[in-house]
């Protein structure tokens, strides 16, 4: 029982990472936005999630979706960890990137929003 409890704690904290694509050249196709984690310590950069075929609404990557196994997290409190969005283009040449602040273990289960622009 206690187990369980503790558990259903650890999963409470949503994760959620938003994308928002702003694309000041008109072009009205579809993208395909990676999510990706580095560790700003030992510079691995890791994909976590992806999606093609995303019109150029924003992109909601949910709990289920992020994959930090290929991280290995390190619970220090250091802040050393982001999130990085990539969007790229499907159909014409162009994409933009950009990412969150650093976080450390336990905020990286946080709700974030980033915002992408390609020119």
């Amino acid at each position: 029982m206690l187990l369980a409890i503790l558990a259903l704690t650890f999963n409470a904290g949503a994760q959620d990472v938003e994308v928002f694509i702003t694309d000041n050249t008109g072009y009205s196709g579809l993208y395909e936005v990676r999510l990706y984690v580095i560790d700003d310590y030992t510079q691995n950069v890791c994909l976590v999630a992806q999606k093609k075929n995303q019109p150029g609404l924003p992109v909601l990557f949910i709990s289920n979706e992020i994959s930090l196994l290929c991280v290995n997290l390190v619970s220090d409190q250091i802040d050393r960890y982001r999130y990085i969005a990539n969007v790229i283009r499907q159909s014409a040449p162009g994409s933009g990137q950009n990412w969150t602040p650093l976080l450390d273990t336990g905020e990286m289960w946080g709700q974030f929003d980033i915002y992408v622009t390609i020119n």
